[in-house]
């Protein structure tokens, strides 16, 4: 209806909204201080669906501007008032919603504006919300109605597409850089929006209540949909934790980028203005600040995110919709002076990542309300506090029942359970956490003398995927606790927890290796034996060699940090590394072997157990290792013999079986009166993590994981593994010299640093005795390089080896192993490498 079509009120009006008090109203604006109301009519603001925290009315009237006009001019209000949903005034009023929002539309809002106005003033700064009238109403407010500026809602049914979506967030950034601005200049004025008023302890039992129910109903029509029952446990498991995690994921972090966040941000609750002249979306602003908070951005970023975009924008787009925000961002706060408070993409990223348990509970909860159609929208009036019954899952489930929502959140799923947003314990068929992986175990372990810490919740899943891990079995676990009994603050760590393998022959070589009691030893006495050297070095800056270590008492078991957190990732193994990549290994690998030679010479006795078990020279190692070395080689030799062009590689593989051992024990036995160092023994791709710069996104940094075949003898042993396994064929063939060079030139800078004898080795002298284990390298490359280059698909079982497999010459597993296309390639590069050589 138009001003124009005045007669009747089309609502029932409140019995206090009279002309007299629209003209008090209109008059407490600038310009308007004489105006006098001619006559008004009420109408409903919004259809059933469309708001559920409030009663909206339009009030649309006449007005003379003042006595001496006789021009009638028509506008519009917006009057919006508490709902008449009992249990929801009584929750509005406990956490003074209308205050905050008065508070935000009144005082916080339009000095956001001016700081803008006042940063940029070469700019036309658009206010970021609706004007706000003075009231003397309680819970009520009354705005001017952006409809009469050509605003208008983006219909929440199809969604938000690319365009909207882009000026949504662009104007979302500028909001958060204002609040940031605001809250340095005075941060008491954002003190109300600093004190949670929702999730505390209080509410809980409400809110619980409410989210049971709500949940049960959302499990109950997701059970109804074919091929997605396995999603059913998932959803119940966040039920329990739903309060206490939603409690973790608000609280803003100290030290990090906190603004004021919307609270609300969704498709109804903003308003998008259109270019008259192309009729594209131009500009945005924002209404609902009932749930106003400060916190981390990622919070509005999650909110909008599984709410307002459409599926495309939405599946794939993210990471640049995130991109864009955080330029916008980044450049509001600089033109507002808040250098310090810049956070760069990927630390936003990670933000984002942290907290998407907020986004998965808004999509469940929240997604449902956007998509509803008016007949499938529920009736908060129906809820009663004092009434268990009222908070029946069957009532709510059929807001979750129309298909707009089905097939938003069916494609949601499978995106929430990669994220591991859902229940705190992932469980099927292909991956199953073992029994003693509980809160117990947790909390003893995570505990100390004088500090009990209770754990309330814990999530598991695989550290790596299949094929990244042979000689363990990895969980990445997040482990949410109570470290003090004194406050109920919640702490996370991050781990990674290390067992045993599955496959019986894999165990049995781990444990002829002693591999948990060499890599328990390198955490418990080698490291802190070398922290003390490197902290003293002067040569930049202290760099731990490894993950932080967990003490834990129990057997076959080791915990430490996981570097994820801090940046820290895998690079691809089937592409090989780089020349950066490798120089950055090489140099930590230096000062690995330079720091264990140190305290060796102060302690030789820290070394002792790290004799050779592998290849080691007995009659009953040789039997089990001989098999091993005749099945390899005889498949590898029928594999090449295959290949046009190699055949006659097979013959020369084939003349190694009777030898492969005794190369081996000869190339591992460390020389008496030689430089020897304490070698990583498994030296490939997969047993470091690298870190990149944010800004350059180049390689800055190493930490190395797995020291299981950790042997005291030649460097040059890790050095062939490392040369033969891991970099691209580039770097492989064409700069194996310059990284010996390299991996020296940190070796010796070392030795000065521990004022140790540079003489013990030369380069010429470790060149020399580098191609003494050219042998050790070839043999590597024929029985560990075809696993480091598979593919997904040709990943070998590993785990299916019995303990008669090789004695019964191999068989499917071995030739699985050897048909890799990528090893192929490699693999007949290294054969005219090493025949040029005169190995083969």
């Amino acid at each position: 209806q138009t001003c124009r079509n005045m007669e009747t009120d089309t609502v029932e009006r409140p019995t206090w909204l009279t002309n007299e008090l629209l003209q008090k109203t209109l008059r407490s604006r600038e310009g308007f201080e004489q105006a006098q109301i001619i006559n008004s009519v009420v109408h409903s603001a919004v259809g059933k669906g469309e708001n559920y925290t409030s009663i909206i009315f339009r009030i649309a009237f006449k007005y003379k501007k003042d006595d001496r006009t006789h021009e009638i001019q028509e506008t519009r209000f917006i009057l919006k008032s508490l709902s008449n949903a009992e249990i929801l005034v009584k929750f509005l009023i406990e956490t003074k919603t209308f205050e905050k929002e008065t508070t935000m539309l009144r005082d916080i809002i339009p000095s956001m504006c001016r700081l803008l106005e006042n940063s940029l003033p070469e700019k036309s700064i658009q206010p970021l919300s609706p004007y706000c009238y003075k009231s003397d109403i309680p819970h009520t407010l009354i705005l001017e109605d952006l409809t009469t500026l050509g605003f208008k809602m983006a219909n929440r049914h199809s969604r938000l597409d690319l365009q909207h979506t882009l000026i949504a967030l662009k104007g979302l950034a500028k909001f958060h850089a204002a609040s940031v601005a605001l809250n340095e200049k005075d941060p008491s004025i954002l003190e109300t929006f600093k004190t949670e008023c929702i999730y505390i302890e209080k509410n809980r039992d409400i809110m619980q209540s409410f989210t049971h129910a709500t949940y049960d109903a959302l499990i109950n029509v997701v059970s109804q949909w074919n091929g997605y029952e396995k999603y059913i446990e998932k959803i119940k498991a966040v039920i329990p934790m739903y309060f206490d995690r939603m409690k973790e994921q608000i609280t803003p972090k100290q030290n990090s980028l906190n603004v004021l966040n919307h609270g609300d941000c969704w498709v109804n609750n903003m308003m998008f203005h259109y270019s008259p002249n192309s009729g594209e979306v131009d500009g945005i602003r924002f209404i609902d600040f009932q749930l106003s908070r400060f916190s981390s951005p990622a919070l509005d970023l999650q909110y909008f995110i599984y709410t307002s975009p459409n599926e495309d924008v939405r599946s794939q787009k993210t990471d640049y919709l995130i991109e864009v925000y955080h330029k916008e961002l980044c450049e509001y706060l600089k033109m507002m002076g808040q250098h310090d408070k810049l956070i760069s993409l990927e630390e936003l990223k990670k933000e984002f990542e942290e907290k998407y348990f907020f986004g998965f509970n808004t999509a469940c909860t929240v997604l449902t309300a956007v998509l509803a159609d008016p007949s499938e929208a529920f009736d908060l009036e129906h809820f009663k506090e004092d009434d268990e019954s009222s908070f029946d899952p069957k009532y709510m489930e059929k807001t979750y029942s129309g298909n707009r929502f089905k097939n938003a959140f069916q494609n949601l799923l499978p995106h929430f359970e990669n994220e591991q947003s859902m229940g705190t314990i992932r469980d099927d068929e292909e991956f199953k956490v073992p029994s003693w992986l509980n809160c117990k175990f947790l909390s003893e372990m995570l505990s100390k003398e004088d500090l009990e810490i209770r754990v309330t919740e814990f999530d598991v899943k695989p550290a790596v995927v299949k094929g990244d891990n042979y000689l363990s079995t990895l969980y990445r676990v997040v482990v949410k606790c109570i470290p003090n009994k004194e406050t109920d603050e919640i702490e996370t760590f991050n781990l990674i927890i290390k067992t045993l393998p599955e496959g019986e022959m894999v165990q049995k070589i781990l444990q002829q290796l002693k591999g948990f009691e060499k890599e328990f030893h390198i955490y418990e006495v080698v490291f802190p034996a070398m922290n003390p050297l490197l902290t003293k070095s002067v040569k930049g800056e202290f760099q731990q060699f490894s993950p932080k270590f967990v003490s834990c008492t129990k057997e076959n078991i080791i915990v430490m940090e996981d570097l994820k957190q801090h940046g820290y990732k895998m690079a691809v193994r089937h592409v090989g590394l780089d020349l950066n990549h490798c120089k950055t290994a090489l140099k930590m690998l230096a000062r690995f072997h330079a720091t264990s030679y140190a305290v060796h010479k102060s302690d030789p006795s820290i070394m002792d157990i790290f004799v050779e078990e592998m290849y080691k020279d007995t009659e009953e190692n040789r039997k089990h290792m001989q098999p091993y070395f005749n099945s390899n080689l005889s498949s590898l030799a029928s594999k090449v013999e295959t290949w046009e062009g190699y055949e006659r590689f097979a013959s020369k593989l084939r003349q190694l079986i009777p030898c492969a051992m005794d190369k081996m024990v000869e190339a591992v036995t460390p020389k008496k009166d030689s430089f020897n160092v304490l070698n990583h023994g498994d030296f490939w791709v997969n047993n470091m993590l690298f870190h990149y710069n944010p800004d350059t996104d180049e390689v800055d940094d190493v930490r190395f994981v797995d020291f299981q075949v950790a042997r005291f003898t030649s460097p040059t042993l890790d050095l062939q593994y490392f040369l033969c396994n891991c970099p691209n064929d580039e770097v492989r063939f064409q700069h194996r010299e310059a990284l010996i060079e390299e991996y020296y030139s940190e070796l010796s800078d070392y030795f000065k640093e521990f004022n140790l004898d540079s003489e013990l080795i030369s380069l010429n002298k470790l060149k020399e005795e580098f191609s003494e284990k050219d042998m050790f390298g070839l043999l590597t490359a024929c029985v560990i390089l075809c696993i480091v280059l598979a593919q997904k698909e040709e990943i070998p079982p590993l785990g299916d080896i019995k303990q008669d497999y090789f004695e019964k010459g191999g068989g499917s597993i071995l030739e699985i192993a050897y048909s890799g296309s990528r090893y192929r390639e490699v693999f007949q590069k290294m054969l005219i490498y090493y025949e040029k050589k005169g190995l083969i």
